[in-house]
């Protein structure tokens, strides 16, 4: 067993980020050095963008302040005018020699105003701003063709290469290998029937002490029930007896709203993470971020942890279940962690041991250095699905890009953040996989799916999917579709050790317009007809082929793909569709 029995949240609090921190900042700092760019003279340049900006912001808002007086005058002259016109409208004697004399007045002043001060000064400032916008942007231009040799040392793995040096034990992949699947579908048995109305957007896929996990952001689509709604305003007369008791017209109007509710496809987006490992094989749980986590010791939360363990002790003595649940020693695991259906005891009590419910219990409640309580868990046999909240706030996308900023003090503290917060969020997605002391032990029989080099160089048909929906479903969707697609891959084939040709199908969905006319019952008693028009959608689909490669250590589609116009996949695939 691992000695050493800190738990996920110690080990990250004391170990793992700052260790983290600093290898980040040792790649960047060595990154830059290497690339040989001027920091000094970066950081003058910088300073004189900053100052130009703060003096182009300042220019332009003393423009905007002369553009404002001369929209006073012009005011002036509008709302006077029209006062004059209305007097002379209402009454001719009411607008006097005086009158005219003083609107001539103002005319003439706040025109030689306009002229004379407002127009040339928003000129000439408008001018200055354009020019100092001129010089910011070659400026910028130059920054950026200083700090350009950088983002070459930026590769797709970089942040997960940062990680790996983090947590040995942890190992990503270059792209998601057809050995990796292989290990997933064969030697743990996952049946991937339920992602076939899922595309596959991204994935991070490698071993934890060996065994295989798979991070998945997935798109997926179901029907919902969507309303259509219609308007016809109506218009009739009543008699009335007004105050003193005669007899008026009342004209009335309505605004009638019919609805028609049809099916529509709804998309949505999901990340979680998979995890395949054979202990306790037949175990079959799951459960659900519960309210009563996160710590604290408040009167009205440890009334409702009372309820709740009362409950488990209701639901453990019934008998008339055939649910064998028996209460584990830990109770606060128990009440925080609730996963009433599991189906093994002696398989749950196997994984979940002293050590590891007291790790769970300070997982659940950390919300200092982790997210807390955010995430589900089930495990159906070999495989375990989590599914954290905070995955959702992820980008899972690694590409190095080109940040649009000319400082570099600046770009190394947006660099270290977003490799920070993807270490975090990774870190604690695993982290209650790490809390369970047999997952911490390293795998002894190596996968039968390793097909050695050449296996772990076969791009997978999920790796496919991810490519073709990185490139943009654009490229694939039917003419005709209004939705959004789902990509799918079918009949893969590797033509070789490094290429790899697909059929990718967009699934899509066109609209038929259709008017539908309701009868609503208006306030003047009648039954009017409101016309509500709904779309029926019919799917669509548009399959074409796919090759994608794997390029060599020194080929050109190895090179970064901030330098590059191509559609590249960590770097080291490439792929374009074709009829």
């Amino acid at each position: 067993m691992n000695s050493d029995t800190r738990d996920p949240v110690q080990r990250y609090r004391k170990e793992y980020r700052q260790k983290f921190f600093e290898l980040a900042v040792n790649f960047l700092d060595r990154a830059v050095a290497s690339a040989g760019v001027d920091l000094t003279a970066n950081a003058v340049l910088s300073g004189k963008i900053d100052h130009l900006l703060a003096k182009r912001n300042a220019l332009s808002r003393k423009r905007t302040l002369w553009i404002f007086l001369l929209l006073l005058p012009v005011a002036g002259i509008v709302i006077w005018g029209a006062l004059l016109w209305y007097w002379l409208s209402s009454d001719r004697r009411a607008v006097s020699m005086e009158h005219w004399g003083g609107f001539a007045g103002f005319c003439l002043i706040g025109l030689l105003f306009i002229l004379l001060k407002c127009v040339p000064s928003i000129r000439r400032l408008g001018g200055v701003v354009e020019q100092l916008n001129a010089d910011i942007s070659r400026k910028i231009s130059e920054a950026w063709d200083q700090l350009r040799p950088f983002y070459r040392y930026l590769k797709w793995n970089t942040v997960t290469g940062l990680v790996e040096k983090t947590i040995p034990q942890l190992k990503f992949d270059d792209f998601l290998p057809e050995s990796r699947l292989a290990d997933f579908f064969g030697t743990f048995q996952f049946d991937p029937g339920e992602f076939s109305l899922k595309s596959i957007l991204y994935t991070h896929s490698g071993t934890f002490y060996g065994y295989p996990f798979l991070f998945l952001d997935v798109k997926s689509f179901s029907w919902v029930e969507k309303s259509y709604y219609g308007y016809k305003t109506i218009h009739w007369t009543s008699r009335e007896r007004d105050r003193n008791g005669k007899m008026r017209t009342v004209f009335h109007s309505q605004t009638l709203t019919a609805s028609v509710t049809r099916p529509a496809p709804e998309f949505r987006e999901e990340k979680f993470l998979l995890f395949g490992h054979d202990a306790a094989p037949g175990l079959v749980f799951s459960r659900e971020p519960s309210p009563l986590s996160g710590g604290g010791h408040s009167l009205f939360r440890s009334i409702r942890k009372r309820f709740k363990l009362a409950s488990l002790h209701r639901f453990e003595r019934d008998l008339t279940d055939a649910s064998n649940f028996t209460m584990m020693s830990n109770r606060e695991f128990e009440v925080l962690f609730n996963s009433t259906d599991r189906n093994d005891e002696v398989g749950y009590r196997l994984l979940f041991t002293p050590l590891a419910q007291q790790q769970m219990v300070q997982l659940l409640n950390d919300t200092k250095f982790g997210y807390g309580d955010d995430f589900h868990y089930r495990k159906d046999r070999t495989v375990t699905c989590i599914i954290p909240r905070h995955l959702t706030r992820l980008a899972f996308s690694t590409e190095p890009v080109m940040l649009q900023e000319y400082n570099w003090a600046r770009i190394r503290k947006t660099l270290l953040e977003q490799y920070t917060e993807f270490f975090r969020s990774i870190y604690f997605s695993l982290a209650p996989l790490m809390t369970i002391p047999l997952y911490n032990e390293p795998r002894v029989t190596p996968s039968a799916f390793s097909f050695g080099e050449r296996g772990d160089r076969l791009i997978s048909p999920w790796e496919m999917e991810s490519i073709a929906n990185y490139q943009g479903e654009g490229l694939y969707k039917h003419p005709e579709s209004v939705t959004e697609n789902l990509l799918k891959v079918s009949e893969v084939e590797h033509l070789d050790e490094n290429r790899t040709s697909a059929r990718i199908t967009a699934i899509g969905f066109k609209g038929i317009a259709h008017t539908e006319h309701v009868t609503v019952r208006g306030g003047d008693g009648r039954f009017h007809s409101v016309a509500v028009e709904w779309l029926e959608y019919i799917e669509v689909r548009r399959t074409l082929r796919m090759d994608a490669r794997v390029a060599r250590e020194g080929d050109p589609e190895s090179a970064s793909g901030a330098d590059s116009n191509e559609f590249f996949r960590r770097s080291i695939i490439s792929g374009l569709p074709y009829r």
